[in-house]
This record gives structure tokens, C-alpha cells and sequence, in this order.
């Protein structure tokens, strides 16, 4: 065969960049570096994107009125009709706070007013159990307790 017909292999070079990739490549240090650096910036992008929309317009959370109304409630979700008569139906009750409870409850045995009286911290004790420290400000007295709580069916209940 003449040397114009043979075919022979041509290796072809990488440009240098790419020799010095693959060079990098071929050492398990530095892959466990890079995969740590782009964990860590995936892991900082992610962060910083709760952040960023942890405070997104409050318009979006409001409840919006329905698109078809219910019987005998306009499109704004208004009541249509003549106006109820009688008692309006009683508020539902929210839940009381552990520090408001425990706050009334030590005004009234010291027999000072609410506004003398405030929470500074609280700790769990278990699960429905935590305990309330409170000051009050009698005179030049300031005296403080421990109050414990319980949590029960409609709220907090001073226990011991």
C-alpha cells in the first residue's frame, strides 16, 4: 500500500485548557473540593432565596372572595337579604398567650394593677407544661416568680 493511501490514526491535541482540566479531573482531591464548592453555593442560593421571598407581597396570602358566590351572598361575599335580627353570633375565642395568663394571674394575687406587671421569659417544661417568669413593681419592691402552666382544651391554666 503507498503512504498516500494508508490510513493512519491522527491524534489530535486537546487545547491546553482542557489538558489542565483533565488534569485537575483525574485527582480525587480536587473533585471533592469542587463538589464541595458547589454544594456550598447551592446551599447559599437557596438560603438566600427564602430569604429573599420571606417577606414577598402580603396581597398574594390575603384570602381572595370566591369567583361564584355562595347562595345569598353577592359576588364580594356581602350578605344579600334583609339585615339578622337578634344577638350577633359570640366571637370565636382565641386562644390566650401563656405570658398574658400567667401575667393576670400574678396582678391579681399580689393585688396590683395588670400594667405593673410583665413577662420577662418563659421555659418549656415538657410537652403542655412551661413556666412563666414574672416581675411586678410594688412600691420600691420588684418582686418575681416562677409561674408554671399547663396547657388545657381552651388555653393556659396556672398549675402547679
Amino acid at each position: 500500500m503507498s503512504p498516500s493511501t494508508e490510513l493512519v490514526p491522527v491524534r489530535r491535541e486537546p487545547p491546553r485548557r482542557r489538558r489542565w482540566l483533565a488534569r485537575l479531573s483525574r485527582n480525587p482531591l480536587t473533585r471533592r473540593a469542587a463538589v464541595t464548592v458547589l454544594l456550598s453555593a447551592a446551599a447559599a442560593g437557596l438560603v438566600g432565596l427564602s430569604y429573599a421571598t420571606a417577606d414577598a407581597d402580603p396581597a398574594r396570602s390575603r384570602a381572595r372572595p370566591a369567583a361564584v358566590a355562595p347562595a345569598g351572598h353577592d359576588a364580594a361575599g356581602e350578605r344579600i337579604g334583609p339585615p339578622r335580627t337578634g344577638t350577633p353570633p359570640a366571637a370565636p375565642r382565641r386562644p390566650s398567650r401563656p405570658e398574658t395568663v400567667a401575667v393576670d394571674w400574678y396582678a391579681k394575687r399580689l393585688g396590683v394593677p395588670h400594667g405593673r406587671v410583665r413577662a420577662l421569659g418563659s421555659q418549656r417544661l415538657g410537652p403542655g407544661r412551661l413556666r412563666v417568669l414574672v416581675l411586678a413593681e410594688e412600691g420600691g419592691r420588684r418582686p418575681t416568680a416562677w409561674i408554671p402552666l399547663r396547657h388545657v382544651h381552651g388555653g393556659w391554666k396556672v398549675g402547679r
